[in-house]
């Protein structure tokens, strides 16, 4: 993402979680958004390798970010699914 897309993705992060932040700052979450994606452009190859054959070949890099955006979420405790009850 480019400076301005980091920004506005901290806003929006700051909008949605309504849960306490331990402390830290605005400045200081922003870093924490530019070292994610930093650590994902890093390592965009790796994360590509460990999607199965079929999926890789078939999906594109959107589709693949959405996939790894919904087991985040989920292990976050963000996502729910309808068969969650």
């Amino acid at each position: 993402m480019n400076d301005t897309e980091r920004i506005r993705t901290t806003a929006q992060l700051m909008r949605d979680v309504k849960e306490d932040w331990g402390g830290i700052t605005k400045t200081q979450l922003k870093a924490a958004v530019e070292a994610m994606d930093d650590y994902l452009i890093a390592n965009a190859a790796a994360i590509n390798l460990v999607i199965p054959l079929a999926a890789r070949t078939a999906l594109t890099a959107s589709q693949k970010a959405q996939i790894m955006g919904y087991v985040a979420m989920r292990r976050a405790g963000k996502l729910r699914a309808e068969e969650d009850g």
